[in-house]
């Protein structure tokens, strides 16, 4: 090989080493310029990625503090209630919350979350005093304990109703078995007292009318809405018993006219007692009363049109009625479709309001599932899988009360367990799928409702003692003044006057459900 062409070969070998090195070069300026787009995008994706979750925390936060929060970002789904009856308030709200990021360079996120807030509802507590002579103490939540706000003395000798209460207008209706109905302020005047005689047509009564047990009052608002009229359900304490409604729209102007026609007086000739009064609507879109009254040898309920006070429907019972009336809206379609009613020979009854015509409204008692008498309200609920439970206070021979747990698939009720305890109050309560009692050694009992697993025990500490409080009855109320409370008070009211139990198992759960992430 001549010098000249030894020497191509080496240039030519020169020149494919460089560009051999210029693509090397190249490539790596280029891996480079892409690791640094990469590590870009990450810390853009990050930034934005913690960005958005941070604005995701702080709105679930504000959701579940301040009351009637509301945000673009997020839509209510639905409320899921603590038990199947009708009207019920207590349970969990469904939220869905989305949340969206983007930055220059395009990198864009969307969140997810749908959560669940406990919705709380603060109602006022009222105790009736001791007898003979009756009172009316108000209390109301305060941060840990409660505050007493006034004692309304009834005249003397005078059985009281349960009270009826408006917390907007802060105004309190109590109706005495001296026929008297009572209007309550805040403060806790007597800002009127009318003779029922006086304001609703075609009764007569005498101010001694027999006293056979305290009267029952109702109240509610017929048409739902807050511009429609707002009417009063009472029973009176007669021999026989009178039912009346009348319209409380507006308490300080009851002057009859041709338009204010939403009173009515009902004799119930037959009736020697009224035990129990609830109201609730029906599939055909009317309100209903459901009325409990003792004849002379047997139990009857009827259903009573509030419009017209025409009784659309009875059902006879040999037995007494023993226990409170409870009916269901069990598809959560705004109307009831069932109720449920226990006697003292341990059956329970089961009503159908699903029909529009009321001939085909029918009722089925299930005997053998319980020992012993039906006693204080049933608790309907539904457990995870979908099916009904049934909650009894069952007291026995020996007059121990203990819960028993029944499923209704519908057609049949079974009974599926019997809580080990030896209760001291009527019903118990349904929360957040636990079960709350309280046993006979002043111990708050939390189960798991659908299994009657025992989870916890506390002790109940009677630190608010008054002497003035009487109650016939131990009962147990949830106390909370915020949406989301760590610590919840259980409020037990009895004999003993009032005592407090915190349970930290039953906390508001602000709970995430479910977590989405989208991103390019």
């Amino acid at each position: 090989m001549s010098e000249h062409s030894e020497k191509g070969v080496v240039l030519l070998m020169v020149l494919l080493f460089s560009t051999l090195m210029a693509m090397m070069a190249h490539l790596c300026i280029g891996s480079a310029i892409l690791q640094q787009k990469m590590l870009q995008n990450f810390k853009s994706h990050y930034k934005i990625k913690k960005e958005a979750e941070i604005t995701l925390n702080k709105i679930e936060t504000q959701l579940g503090e301040i009351p009637g929060f509301s945000s673009s970002q997020v839509s209510w789904i639905q409320f899921v209630p603590d038990t199947l009856a009708f009207g019920e308030k207590k349970g969990t709200d469904f939220y869905r919350v989305e949340i969206e990021h983007k930055e220059a360079e395009a990198s864009y996120i969307h969140l997810i979350s749908t959560i669940c807030l406990r919705k709380t509802i603060l109602f006022p507590i009222y105790l009736r005093g001791s007898t003979p002579k009756d009172n009316l103490t108000l209390y109301l939540p305060a941060g840990k304990s409660l505050q007493r706000i006034f004692s309304w003395p009834a005249p003397p000798n005078i059985k009281l109703s349960d009270p009826a209460f408006f917390i907007n207008n802060k105004l309190s209706y109590v109706l005495g078995s001296d026929n008297y109905l009572y209007g309550i302020n805040e403060l806790g005047e007597t800002y009127f007292n009318w003779h029922i005689s006086e304001f609703v047509k075609g009764i007569s009564l005498e101010d001694q009318a027999e006293v056979v047990a305290k009267p029952l009052l109702k109240v509610m608002n017929i048409f739902e809405d807050i511009h429609k009229p707002m009417i009063l359900v009472g029973g009176l304490s007669t021999q026989p018993v009178t039912l009346f409604r009348l319209d409380i729209t507006d308490p300080y102007d009851l002057v009859e006219t041709p338009e204010n026609y939403l009173r009515w007086t009902k004799i119930l000739t037959k009736a020697k007692q009224l035990d129990d009064l609830i109201l609730t609507k029906i599939v055909n879109g009317k309100w209903v009363g459901l009325a409990t009254i003792r004849t002379q040898n047997q139990s009857e309920i009827l259903i009573i049109d509030i419009l017209t006070a025409e009784i659309i429907k009875t059902f006879y019972f040999d037995q007494k009625i023993t226990s409170q009336i409870v009916a269901i809206d069990s598809k959560s379609q705004g109307y009831s479709d069932a109720f449920y009613v226990g006697d003292e020979a341990g059956t329970l009854w089961k009503g159908s309001l699903s029909d529009k015509l009321s001939y085909h409204w029918t009722i089925k008692g299930f005997t053998e599932l319980v020992d012993g008498i039906i006693l204080g309200t049933p608790i309907v609920g539904k457990d995870p899988h979908g099916n009904i439970m049934v909650f009894l206070t069952i007291e026995n021979a020996t007059k121990q009360k203990s819960i028993y747990a029944l499923i209704d698939n519908e057609r049949e009720l079974s009974n599926s367990y019997q809580f080990e305890i030896n209760a001291s109050i009527q019903s118990p309560v349904l929360w957040q799928n636990y079960l709350l009692a309280q046993d006979r050694q002043e111990h708050l009992v939390i189960y798991d409702a659908f299994t009657g697993l025992l989870l916890q025990r506390l002790p109940i500490v009677y630190n608010f003692l008054d002497k003035s409080i009487y109650q016939e009855d131990n009962t147990i109320q949830i106390l909370t003044d915020k949406l989301y409370d760590k610590q919840p008070l259980v409020v037990v009211t009895g004999t003993q006057g009032i005592g407090f139990c915190e349970a930290t198992r039953l906390a508001s759960r602000l709970g995430r459900k479910t977590w989405q992430i989208k991103h390019h």
